[in-house]
């Protein structure tokens, strides 16, 4: 998957127009249709960059998926760099709202446009309003 930021070549104080600005950007050089006239396995790399770029931009042009996205690399960074956790991360996960990680997990597939709907979780302070 790679890091979104870093796809659109942006800080990760990046201000929405800055995110949007990229994207374009990004698309424009990239897009299918501009590269018609070369070969295969030139149009199959601008294809795929093209997809990266739109991937990060729905996930960082969105307020709420943003920050689910910041808030898992942050966590993924400080696991990476202290070692494995895995009773801190499941204490996390019942604390934010009682769900499991695997339905933590399932949720932010579908977000990132990897199989699914496309409809967004709930924010966990709403499923428990909601369920419970």
């Amino acid at each position: 998957m790679g890091d979104h930021y870093q796809t659109l070549g942006l800080q990760r104080d990046a201000s929405k127009a800055d995110i949007k600005n990229a994207y374009f950007r990004l698309a424009h050089r990239y897009h299918p249709d501009h590269h018609n006239h070369v070969d295969a396995a030139a149009r199959a790399e601008a294809a795929r960059r093209f997809r990266q770029a739109k991937d990060a931009y729905d996930v960082l042009s969105d307020y709420h998926r943003r920050a689910e996205y910041d808030h898992n690399l942050r966590r993924s960074s400080s696991s990476s760099s202290s070692g494995y956790r895995t009773s801190s991360s499941s204490k996390q996960g019942n604390r934010q709202g009682g769900g499991s990680s695997s339905s933590s997990s399932s949720s932010t597939s579908s977000q990132h446009g990897h199989g699914g709907s496309r409809s967004r979780p709930r924010p966990p302070d709403l499923q428990r309003v909601l369920v419970g």
